[in-house]
């Protein structure tokens, strides 16, 4: 039997984003953010932009952004705004939990969130091939329905973070599981600006990534996880983060699936995310496997899925437990 072992890589680079309310005056928030990192043995330094509107992007940086996001305001209207925290450029488990660690300490700060407010993740993909991309996106298409009966139900609606599927089934795409470069030509985006561009609106925007591929000097060649709410807990940031980066990790060793449909299994699902083996035992280190376990808990515990899935997980659950 093939036995292998999965860590997290510790050079694949990432970035998050909490959307959070305006309970506190973007100043106050930017001091907040301060406070956390002075709890820190490698300390970052705190940048807000100013005003109380207009967009401001993030890139290359090594601080904390706290700016103004148009998209997160508790109404969901026109004139409606909140937060948005960006997080310095990270990498490797140490990063993810300082990072994670900031959700915790807002909400232990009276910072709340609202039902418009997201988490998004971004991870670097400059190593990944047009190859590994389709990869990628045909693996997402199994993933991502299951994916999303773990969050808010208002998540598969939001016109932020539209399912990848309506893309899939919005173009005519003759699907040839030998040929991954010419699926992602088929599904990359039609459109590269940066703002206002609904071809980033998406569950998994790539639009990075595609820009990357066009654009010699752009230095954000990344894919972007807009699914998740945000909440305020380092948990939940945390596992999210680990779940994405490790997806992506997966993606440049799989091959295209002979078919696009949702996994039929949680044991499926667990091998398209990287967190199971499909032609063999994949021994997890501790937190890939603390990560497998929040997702199956997220399973059991979701009113989304059907009692199939909820079974399924807490059998698989129960096996990790006795081991």
């Amino acid at each position: 039997m093939r036995i292998a072992y999965r860590g997290l890589p510790n050079k694949r680079r990432f970035g998050v984003e909490l959307e959070v309310s305006r309970t506190l005056p973007k100043i106050a928030l930017g001091q907040l953010v301060t406070n956390y990192e002075d709890t820190l043995i490698s300390k970052h330094d705190v940048r807000v932009t100013s005003g109380s509107n207009g967009w401001a992007e993030t890139r290359r940086n090594d601080y904390w952004h706290v700016k103004y996001d148009s998209t997160c305001g508790a109404k969901g209207k026109k004139k409606d705004y909140g937060w948005e925290i960006a997080s310095y450029i990270g990498c490797g488990y140490r990063d993810i939990n300082s990072i994670s660690g900031l959700a915790s300490w807002l909400s232990d700060n009276s910072v709340e969130t609202n039902r418009n407010c997201g988490l998004h993740i971004h991870v670097e993909a400059k190593d990944l091939s047009t190859e590994m991309m389709g990869n990628l996106i045909a693996c997402w298409l199994k993933v991502e329905s299951h994916l999303l009966q773990i969050c808010n139900i208002r998540r598969s609606t939001s016109k932020y973070c539209k399912p990848i599927r309506y893309r899939l089934d919005s173009r005519i795409i003759h699907y040839d599981p030998t040929r991954p470069h010419h699926f992602w030509q088929d599904m990359s985006p039609y459109e590269y600006h940066t703002h206002n561009n609904p071809e980033k609106k998406y569950a998994l925007n790539t639009v990075g990534y595609a820009l990357g591929r066009v654009v010699s000097d752009y230095d954000r060649k990344t894919v972007e996880l807009r699914m998740p709410e945000c909440q305020l807990d380092a948990e939940h940031v945390k596992n999210w983060v680990r779940l994405f980066l490790n997806f992506v990790e997966t993606c440049k060793e799989v091959h295209l699936p002979y078919s696009l449909s949702p996994a039929s299994s949680v044991s499926e699902l667990m091998s398209y995310l990287g967190l199971g083996g499909r032609y063999g035992l994949l021994i997890l280190d501790k937190k890939l496997l603390d990560t497998k376990i929040w997702l199956l808990n997220n399973l059991i515990t979701s009113r989304l899925t059907t009692k199939e899935t909820t079974l399924e997980a807490r059998e698989l659950l129960d096996f990790i437990s006795e081991i």
